[in-house]
């Protein structure tokens, strides 16, 4: 009955200003002209839309990156460290899948969400954020056109951050580079990427007695006070494609834009290479997060290592960008092959007459090795999206290796061109495979297992509608055989079926200077063992939005309120890099409120954040959005952007 109060209540709060207005009012100045594709608007084959880059103030004081994954998330507290989102969002893509959530999002670049920016001649953003206890980000942005049909650019990224309590140090450190050729027919490009991730996190396991910390926050002491997580990432893609085929005209005059071009399909290549490798370093004796016995009562240091080799070929009829014509559907069948090394510490178990309840590790630091090689096959069709009515379709099929059978079928309708205000799509699409690795098989200095495990089945159904002002989104998820980390920190199947519903809203509405933002995120399921979501979590900014001293000033000043309904928040195992169903801590309704002023001046912005300013009120609760990592009381946040387009 509280999170339905707390629910009315949020709609209320979003819709409220809908009654004050005829049309959504929004004052915000365009954004400038740099252009900037995903890699898949690139493979399009129809003349993609570009996405522009944004250069208004609205949301500016977001400036965590994670905000960049999702806008609903659980953190320990100091920006840098692993999040848990809060919308049930599984991996659904074929292939080999190490961890059942993707690590550090936000934080961590991959290929398939790199920005290739394509500027009329050079585009440079420097971001840079500074805050209490030194927090410190930084981002460096440049893109440059070197020749009408060549662009290259980088983007750096650093977080480092001691944390406001023990042991929540961060230093990341994350660049990615990129090149995109493409001939002046648009019948050959060439796209190649070059990624670095470098994490390195203190991982202190949260308090060890939270009502200590409660009475006196100087008692911040933690489970693991030396403990640290070291990722390093790094990986290559070169992808390319041929369209094959011949103009055809009436006479060698004709312009190319006259003529007509037979196509014979385009040809795909891509290949890439990843490197990841996972330590878990604690020089302190282990703690009692389990009850087995370690393997080495004296220290832990766990590896895991990843090494990934992809070739994808494929062959489709997807016509010319520069061409004229369309065919009532286009096709695309493919084959990609991986080839995957793994390597986890290999503990074992005392030889016969070396002593009982001894461990021991062979000589030379030995390793678990695993070698998979695995194919996955594809089709995929899709109908001229520039037409008011399209389709898509896709199945796929992965044979040997680890992830042998693995397959995956779905289609999808839109209504709604690219260029046109409204959009409504529907989408159907069933899943079936293979449980994470690390759910399978663990090796480590606090516990190991192997586990044998059925395949996880996905049933979803999803609706969206989306406008300028408003954008609503339904999905319903039939789930059996899904894998999680239980109250233990041990894999867990349940080998019911159950459901999964979410809904979420997001609006933008106001009056004259008077501007509003909200976003609502419901979620049911009807089971409860499995992953924990909370029912309801909403955002809700409310600003003035005017100009000064002549239009030469933007300014935004207003409040961010965040609301979290009660729920057993997933706890966090640093020694499996992996969150848990805890059911020791039951967080309350949760309350938090920032206010911020957002200044652009030409091409510079700033913002100043005081956050958490509900910190201030009487017998205010410290929030824990993962046992027992507190969130830190009021902080203030200072950040400045320069942009350069030339």
């Amino acid at each position: 009955m509280s999170c339905l109060k707390a629910l009315s209540f949020s709609i209320i709060f979003m819709l409220g200003p809908l009654f004050l207005l005829a049309l959504p009012a929004d004052t915000l100045k365009p954004a400038s002209e740099v252009p900037w594709y995903t890699e898949e608007q690139l493979q399009s084959p129809y003349e993609a839309l570009p996405n522009i880059i944004d250069t208004t103030i609205t949301g500016y004081q977001l400036y965590d990156f994670v905000y960049r994954s999702d806008f609903f998330f659980a953190n320990k507290g100091n920006p840098g460290h692993i999040t848990r989102l809060l919308k049930f969002d599984p991996l659904l893509r074929p292939g080999f899948q190490l961890y059942p959530q993707a690590l550090f999002p936000g934080y961590r670049f991959k290929h398939d969400n790199l920005h290739f920016y394509r500027p009329e001649h050079v585009f440079t953003d420097l971001f840079y954020v500074m805050g209490s206890e030194r927090e410190q980000l930084f981002n460096a942005l440049h893109n440059q056109k070197f020749h009408e049909t060549l662009h290259a650019g980088f983007n750096y990224q650093l977080t480092n951050s001691p944390g406001f309590y023990t042991q929540t140090a961060s230093r990341n450190s994350n660049i990615y580079v990129t090149l995109d050729f493409q001939l002046p027919n648009k019948r050959y490009q060439a796209l190649g990427s070059f990624i670095s991730n470098r994490f390195e996190n203190q991982e202190g396991g949260g308090l060890e007695d939270r009502l200590a910390f409660e009475q006196d926050p100087n008692s911040d002491f933690v489970f693991m006070p030396d403990a640290k997580l070291q990722m390093r990432e790094t990986a290559v893609n070169f992808h390319q494609f041929y369209q094959t085929g011949f103009y055809v005209g009436e006479s060698e005059d004709d312009s190319i834009a006259q003529k007509r071009f037979i196509n014979l399909g385009r040809i795909n290549h891509e290949f890439s290479w990843r490197r990841e490798s996972f330590v878990f370093n604690d020089p302190q004796t282990p703690s009692d997060f389990y009850e087995a016995e370690p393997f080495n009562p004296e220290s832990t240091f766990d590896s895991t290592f990843v090494s990934t080799i992809e070739n994808l070929v494929s062959w489709s009829n997807f016509p010319l960008q520069s061409g004229r014509g369309r065919f009532p559907f286009n096709f695309k069948i493919y084959l990609k092959h991986q080839v995957l090394n793994i390597k986890q510490p290999l503990l074992v178990n005392p030889e016969p007459g070396e002593g009982e309840g001894e461990a021991k590790l062979t000589a030379g630091y030995p390793q678990q090795k695993d070698q998979f090689s695995q194919v996955v096959q594809g089709l995929e069709l899709e109908s001229d999206e520039t037409r008011f009515l399209s389709a898509r379709a896709f199945a796929h099929l992965t044979l040997g290796g680890y992830n042998d059978e693995d397959l995956g079928i779905g289609a999808s309708i839109l209504l709604g061109r690219p260029d046109q205000k409204h959009h409504f799509s529907a989408q159907a699409a069933f899943y079936k495979q293979s449980v994470p690795y690390t759910f399978s098989r663990f090796y480590g200095n606090y516990i190991s297992w192997e586990n044998e495990f059925s395949k996880q089945q996905i049933g979803h159904a999803r609706l969206l509608y989306q406008s300028n002002w408003l954008s609503l989104e339904g999905n319903y998820y039939l789930l059996s055989n899904m894998a999680y980390l239980g109250p233990e920190a041990l894999p867990l199947q349940n080998t019911s079926t159950f459901g999964l519903l979410s809904a979420a809203i997001g609006l933008k509405a106001g009056i004259g200077v008077l501007q509003t933002r909200h976003k609502v995120l419901y979620q049911y399921v009807d089971e409860q063992e499995f992953e924990q979501f909370p029912e309801l979590v909403s955002y809700h900014s409310v600003f003035f939005d005017f100009s000064l001293f002549k239009k030469a000033m933007d300014l935004n000043v207003g409040f961010d309120f965040f609301y979290n309904a009660p729920y057993s928040p997933m706890g966090y195992m640093p020694v499996v890099r992996q969150f848990y169903a805890q059911d020791g801590y039951e967080m309350d309704h949760t309350f938090l409120a920032d206010a911020f002023a957002t200044i652009k001046v030409k091409r510079t912005r700033f913002f100043l954040k005081a956050q958490n300013i509900t910190s201030f009120l009487p017998d205010f609760p410290q929030v824990y959005a993962i046992p027992y990592y507190p969130l830190p009381g009021f902080a203030f946040k200072f950040g400045v952007s320069w942009m350069f387009f030339d």
